[in-house]
């Protein structure tokens, strides 16, 4: 096999278990650092240039990972099976290998108990067939050779993530398979279908619907991923929180197929809007297998209409956000056009009244007669007055002002719903 590696997008680099911190390169791995609390990741690759990509890719971002190899499965499960305190976190493994293949290995890590561990499948194939391969083998992440450097580095972080918030979930996952160890006995499936249609019309965001949809399948006992989308966001998510990427990248893959879509166990049930993943389907009991395809079609169908409803009032409720906005401008340049006005009238009253002071303390210089000056001062003063009439006419125009601002000001302090709300658990089944 390894002589038809070179075609796999490989380059070059020095590997040894990843860990975050920096130690010599040359400095083998020691119990103690394996000990240290830190996140600790495998490669696993039979092929020396393909497992030195990686650290190349890891090293020149950056991102402080020394990392380690392992050249086999079996290397890596006889690791496995040493036991130990700093046993990896993360494994990037391989799936075209000599001798036991990436998809046996991840399974039986899976088979041992192993379920923490972060597995990112390593493959030159990009089809759907190899993610789902890799999510039935127990994957969580799934990479194409060639490596992009800044991808990996990020698909790291993620899975670095990922295992802190599922050791975090434990005791809720536990708590959650408990539930979903209850059976379909006892269940009124219409009377559960009325409820959630009820419900939905309480939800007012992705995530507060998305958290229902799973609500209503976690009853059943099955694994299930739900993707809700909008024209502007996508939300992907199961019973025990986020979905991982794999899952992810599956639903992205196969929202384009048919309506309903079983490939053995797994089922895929897809609206415009929404798309719902089945993990473990009863092929046992073909009638089961059939309600539950009726089921979640009700559910997704339901579900799909209601992010309709979502994506229009989120759209009205930004538009009023631009309205009220506009008005707040609106309030502000009318309120300084008002004072504008009242300023100028001040200003002009003043100034008249001086001009006809002025005017009169002049007459000694003009040599007018009593008379003329008397004229005069009538004729000014009479215009003035005109003037000040103007003016009093005016405060009808302050009457208007105080109206506009008065609507505007009610316009302005309307409160507009916002999409946060309450996500209580909502009891479906009776």
């Amino acid at each position: 096999m390894n002589g038809a590696r070179a075609s796999r997008g490989c380059s070059t680099a020095r590997p040894e278990f990843l860990v975050v911190h920096r130690r010599p390169h040359d400095q083998p791995l020691s119990d103690a650092a394996m000990n240290d609390g830190q996140f600790h990741i495998c490669i696993i690759d039979d092929d020396e240039i393909c497992r030195m990509a990686v650290v190349a890719a890891l090293q020149d971002e950056g991102a402080g990972f020394q990392p380690a190899e392992c050249v086999s499965g079996e290397e890596c499960l006889a690791r496995y099976a040493e036991g130990g305190e700093a046993l990896p976190d993360l494994l990037l493994l391989d799936i075209e290998m000599g001798g036991m293949n990436g998809y046996e290995v991840c399974r039986r890590i899976r088979a041992a108990g192993h379920a923490e561990v972060q597995i990112m499948f390593v493959s030159s194939h990009n089809d759907l067939d190899s993610r789902l391969a890799s999510y039935d083998a127990g994957g969580n992440d799934f990479i194409t050779k060639p490596l992009v450097p800044e991808e990996l580095v990020r698909k790291v972080a993620l899975a670095m993530r990922a295992r802190k918030n599922l050791l975090t979930l434990r005791h809720d996952l536990t708590a959650a398979e408990e539930m979903s160890s209850l059976a379909l006995t006892s269940l009124d499936e219409m009377g559960s279908i009325q409820k959630y249609l009820r419900s939905l019309l309480g939800s007012h965001s992705l995530e507060s619907l998305g958290k229902r949809v799973i609500a209503m399948l976690a009853p059943y006992g099955y694994d299930s991923v739900a993707q809700l989308r909008t024209a502007h966001a996508s939300l992907t998510l199961k019973q025990s929180g986020p979905a991982s990427p794999l899952e992810q990248s599956i639903l992205d893959q196969s929202r384009s197929m048919e309506r309903i879509f079983q490939f053995r166990s797994r089922l895929i049930v897809n609206y415009e809007r929404i798309s719902i993943f089945v993990a473990n389907m009863p092929l046992q009991d073909e009638v089961l297998a059939g309600r539950i395809r009726d089921y979640v079609a009700v559910v997704a169908e339901a579900a799909d209409a209601a992010i309709e409803s979502i994506a229009i009032r989120q759209g009205i409720i930004g538009q009023a956000r631009e309205v009220q906005a506009l008005t707040h401008h609106s309030r502000t340049a009318v309120t300084m056009l008002r004072e504008q006005y009242r300023h100028q009238q001040l200003e002009a009253r003043r100034e008249l009244g001086l001009m006809v002071e002025n005017l009169e303390n002049e007459y000694y210089k003009l040599g007018l007669t009593q008379d003329q000056e008397q004229m005069i001062s009538d004729l000014v003063r009479s215009s003035t007055d005109k003037v000040l009439a103007l003016f009093a006419a005016g405060l009808e125009l302050e009457g208007q002002f105080e109206r506009i601002l008065d609507g505007l000001n009610k316009a302005g302090d309307t409160v507009i719903e916002t999409d946060a709300e309450e996500v209580t658990t909502t009891e479906v089944w009776v």
